[in-house]
């Protein structure tokens, strides 16, 4: 199943169309009811389509604020916290939906979206992201014995009063059986230590003593210059003998990767196959000690990489400038890396980029001639 759903009613397909297009454009899955197959259940299949999706776009107009289909799709969407409305008409939002924010889209050209697309974007891109973190962090470590497909709920269980009292005197004796355990403990203790104290005094006099070796100018005490003292590690201080190659407690050693983008690209973090985290544009994440591999989520604007994670340090990768195409108009265009597209937007728009030569290329139509554009790390290419 797709990640966004789009809800719309029948008269605005045309708009409908043009979002699902420029979302798709741009590496985006898409669900809107053009892709029911025949012979599908009509309910059925958006119903499916709509609990799978991790975004739902609803279209607000003249005739979707009194369509009761739009409206439980909303209501899916916002009882999710994952609606992203949006305006498509200068239209007053239904009760019970006009506490999100909603993206206007009022002003349509005749073959262009208007310009606050870009709103859209950023709240898909926002939602997307969140809802990948918390899948991450809900995925579950292991099997677990319960039967699948069912819930184990704690069943309360309601003590009797002689079942209470019982209880009480139990503890009252385990109480008092506890400090006369603890004052036994301690006289033994005692006894022991006098006995071993004196059986050491003994043997100690009856031991003859070794000849002193001849001083050789150096103590035996330890130098307050020879000790380790504490280890400074990545800013991070550990006690002597406790090096960041220690095991901690529970056998768990882990540091922090840090990593500093200059968009609000997706990316996401992987041991081996696994998804360990996801973030969007500059973050920290603490991570178990290990390598792990970086890549960008919906489109290939940095080509992945590995770092190492070390016990009590932290990591810090820092990549990418901005490239800034100013176009006064509202026709899509394309960034290209090579033959493969990283990216795509329209109008005037920035996209943070890995540090390289890109070709931007108009999208439908020619409506500008290709050109070339070196980007480096930290700097800023502005087109014109």
């Amino acid at each position: 199943m797709a990640d966004i759903f789009i809800s719309y009613e029948r008269s605005d397909y045309a708009k409908a169309q043009k979002i699902a297009e420029a979302l798709g454009q741009r590496g985006l899955s898409v669900w809107w009811d053009r892709m029911l197959l025949a012979g599908d259940r009509f309910d059925k299949t958006i119903q499916q389509a709509l609990h799978a999706a991790k975004c739902v776009i609803v279209l607000w107009s003249k005739t979707s604020i009194s369509s009761d289909w739009v409206k439980d799709e909303a209501f899916e969407g916002a009882k999710r916290r994952i609606l992203v409305p949006v305006l498509i008409d200068d239209v007053e939002i239904p009760l019970g939906f006009r506490q999100i924010h909603a993206a206007r889209l009022t002003n349509w050209g005749a073959s262009s979206l208007p310009p606050e697309f870009r709103e859209v974007l950023n709240s898909v891109a926002q939602v997307l992201s969140r809802v990948r973190a918390l899948e991450t962090t809900l995925a579950p470590a292991g099997p677990t014995s319960a039967v699948p497909g069912r819930e184990q709920t704690a069943t309360p269980v309601r003590s009797s009063a002689s079942e209470v009292s019982n209880k009480r005197e139990s503890m009252s004796w385990r109480r008092v059986l506890t400090v006369r355990g603890l004052f036994t403990l301690v006289a033994v203790t005692v006894i022991v230590c006098g006995l071993l104290g004196t059986l050491g005094y003994f043997l100690r006099e009856g031991t003859p003593h070794p000849q002193e070796e001849p001083s050789s100018g150096r103590s035996s005490e330890p130098n307050a210059h020879d000790s380790p003292g504490k280890q400074t590690v990545s800013g991070a201080v550990t006690e002597p003998g406790n090096t960041p190659g220690d095991k901690r407690a529970g056998g768990i050693e882990f540091g922090t990767f840090e990593f500093n983008w200059p968009g609000n690209d997706d990316w996401q973090i992987y041991r081996g196959e696994q998804v360990v985290a996801g973030h969007f544009g500059s973050a920290k994440q603490a991570l178990q000690a290990g390598t792990y591999t970086i890549k960008p989520q919906n489109y290939p604007v940095f080509n992945p990489f590995e770092v190492t994670i070390k016990s009590g340090s932290t990591t810090k990768i820092e990549i990418g400038g901005i490239l800034e195409f100013n176009w006064p108009g509202n026709d899509d265009w394309q960034i290209y890396r090579g033959e493969q597209v990283v990216a795509g937007h329209f109008g005037s728009a920035k996209q943070a980029l890995q540090a390289g030569t890109y070709t931007i290329k108009p999208q439908n139509y020619p409506v500008f001639n290709p050109f070339e554009v070196q980007i480096s790390d930290g700097g800023k290419t502005i087109v014109p």
